[in-house]
């Protein structure tokens, strides 16, 4: 069994300029529905036209149970799967959270009432004021470079979307278009992959070219197919190729071959004006490094991404605790949390990828032997099990990781719909140096369980092992360069919310989720640490945050290839307050 390693041809939306990297232009906020610069009705259709017809209105799905837009099929499918994953991952309009659907109108979108002997509801509004005007159902190349030319000439909001996983609500805008790559899913194995231009390459081996659409099930499964296994995250429906690997990307095999980003081989990229370039360790080198970890978003959207080749072995499986009630020796606080953190720091168990959650499964290192990853899990349940009831549900070899995955992660894919808000940091070595120090995260961490503010659910104690084995002495990748060298443990605060929980609550949710990561973030020697794909989107000094001391040398390159910040996201590269205070494309961030 083979691991393919990370091709990356992505389709990203930029800007070309000189070699020289202009100073950027004047911030201009972008355009209205009520402004001369918006599109006539016949540079809409005309537009259309070019994208093959391609174009389609946004409206949500729950107005189909209101009179005025009533539809007998729709709606019964829309009240019957609105709070499942498989459906909102297929819907334009819809993103995995609800939050980021309303514009602060109602904290209850489309709220609607069982269809009865098929009458559609009277009374009350289907409000849904973050969602775009139009998006294009993207197929091929020709339709996201018509996309980024029109919304560059009309100075128009642009919002990359695929599955709609972005816990900080980046794929959808008011008054805007977005281009919808969810059905760019076509992918292929290539045998002996070699970089364009490159006369030698540092990769020679076996690549997956994903189209910007494909999910991670569906690399999983192709790669597995052909007897290789790529690195991907942890949930089936997010996408592959696109925003979690330009942010750096981690999953249960982080700690064992690496995030995303260093798996990245080769973009080609859609520039703003049209053209498309290809990036990769031969040429357009800048480029290749900022969307090897630079964010999703702001440097555009992938089209064909491939993985780097692993070997594969037989791994014993991991276990869930099902069962885990507190002995009367357990030490105050959270004693599951206490334990396993204190159980899990160094030795064998350093093997661990994630610790928590009830019934959460803990993986481990995939290439560990049968003996080593025996030792593993059960260094880790005799240390906590003087304080902590644990069931070890199973232990067995799987003949490859699709099979692991399959069995242990799918299941959690299932409900969406709800409010979300979560909060991480990572937690680095220096932590971990003396008992003191650990003692002090610990304490930390249980102390931010408790809250000020009581939340509807709450998922306070994961710790994901992410430290990776890849080196990058020469600096080839841009996420936070103490990731690599420091980062041992990704930690989060996260809680959610039903749909009809009022605005004011909510804020309270995101606010006291940001209180205590901040104050978790503050354990770490040197600042804190986030994972861009996986914040709360309040995050102070963001910049640092995720990318440390590469963050001038990102916005040199942003500057360079978007100079009007074309393609601008919320607490990306390039971005500013003045933008958060001035371009409309922001003001539902206010109102959450």
């Amino acid at each position: 069994m083979k691991k393919i390693h990370c091709i990356s041809i992505l389709f990203t939306l930029l800007y070309r300029t000189a070699h020289l990297a202009p100073a950027p232009e004047p911030f201009q906020p972008s355009c209205q529905p009520t402004e001369p610069c918006w599109p006539t009705s016949q540079e809409w259709q005309t537009f259309n036209q070019s994208v093959s017809g391609r174009l389609i209105p946004v409206t949500h799905p729950g107005r189909s149970c209101y009179i005025k837009d009533f539809n007998t099929a729709s709606c019964l499918e829309y009240q019957a799967e609105a709070y499942l994953v498989s459906y909102r991952t297929n819907q334009v309009a819809l993103p995995l959270y609800s939050q980021w659907e309303h514009c602060g109108e109602s904290a209850l979108v489309c709220p609607s009432i069982p269809v009865v002997n098929l009458v559609p509801q009277l009374l009350g509004v289907c409000m849904a004021g973050n969602l775009p005007t139009y998006a294009v159902d993207a197929k091929d190349h020709n339709d996201i470079v018509q996309s980024v030319l029109f919304a560059k000439n009309h100075h128009l909001a642009i919002n990359i979307k695929n599955t709609g996983h972005d816990v900080i609500g980046r794929s959808l805008s008011p008054n805007s278009l977005t281009i919808w790559t969810h059905h760019m899913d076509s992918l292929h194995v290539e045998k002996q992959f070699q970089p364009e231009q490159c006369q030698t390459s540092s990769y020679h081996g076996p690549a997956l070219v994903m189209e910007a659409g494909v999910t991670t099930g569906q690399a999983f499964d192709a790669a597995d197919a052909a007897s290789m296994t790529v690195v991907g995250p942890f949930l089936r429906t997010i996408g592959a190729a696109g925003g979690w690997l330009q942010g750096s990307g981690y999953g249960p095999l982080t700690n064992t071959f690496g995030v995303g980003s260093d798996q990245a081989l080769q973009f080609r990229i859609v520039l703003a004006d049209g053209s498309v370039v290809v990036a990769n360790e031969c040429q357009n080198q800048d480029l290749f490094w900022a969307l090897r970890g630079g964010g999703a978003g702001t440097f555009g959207k992938s089209m064909d991404n491939n993985k780097k080749k692993i070997k594969s072995a037989k791994r014993r499986s991991p276990f869930r605790c099902c069962d885990r009630s507190h002995r009367q020796t357990a030490p105050p606080g959270n004693p599951y949390a206490r334990c396993s953190i204190k159980g899990a720091f160094s030795g064998p168990t350093q093997h661990l990828t994630g610790l928590g959650r009830a019934s959460r499964t803990l993986g481990r290192r995939w290439l560990l032997t049968k003996d080593a990853a025996h030792t593993s899990i059960h260094t880790f349940i005799d240390a906590i099990k003087p304080h902590v009831i644990i069931n070890l549900i199973s232990e067995r070899e799987y003949s490859s990781f699709n099979d692991f995955y399959a069995e242990n992660h799918i299941a959690r894919d299932s409900l969406a719909g709800f409010g979300f808000a979560i909060g991480t940091r990572l937690m680095t070595r220096p932590v971990f140096a003396t008992a003191e120090s650990r003692e002090h995260m610990v304490d930390t961490f249980i102390e931010g369980m408790k809250r000020k503010k009581p939340l509807e659910v709450i998922s306070p104690d994961v710790i994901v092992t992410v430290n990776t084995p890849i080196r990058d002495d020469g600096g080839q990748t841009s996420y936070s360069p103490r990731w690599r060298k420091e980062g041992l443990w990704l930690m989060d605060y996260a809680t959610i919310w039903p749909q009809g929980t009022p605005n004011t609550l909510a804020h309270e949710y995101n606010q006291e989720i940001a209180r205590v990561a901040e104050k978790l973030g503050t354990v770490t020697p040197g600042g804190p640490i986030a994972y861009s794909n996986e914040a709360e989107y309040t995050l102070p000094n963001f910049e640092t945050a995720y990318w440390g001391d590469n963050y001038p040398r990102l916005l040199e390159i942003k500057n360079k290839y978007d100079p009007t910040s074309l393609f601008r996201c919320w607490k990306c590269v390039g971005w500013t307050e003045e933008m958060a205070a001035k371009d409309p494309k922001f003001k539902c961030y206010k109102t959450l």
